[in-house]
């Protein structure tokens, strides 16, 4: 299993990686990197 660091989230500041080329998170529009946890917030909070 190939693990590989991609960068730091944008806003909780974990670390992100790559799984076997499956990026754990999101690049955002303004090019920040978010992992999925915070991005799922960011689309509930949103949705209200």
């Amino acid at each position: 299993m190939e693990k590989e660091f991609v960068g730091i989230c944008g806003v909780c500041e974990k670390n992100v990686y790559c799984h076997n080329g499956f990026l754990e998170g999101v690049v955002q529009e303004d090019h920040t990197l978010v992992c999925f946890s915070c991005h799922n917030e960011d689309k509930e909070d949103k949705s209200l």
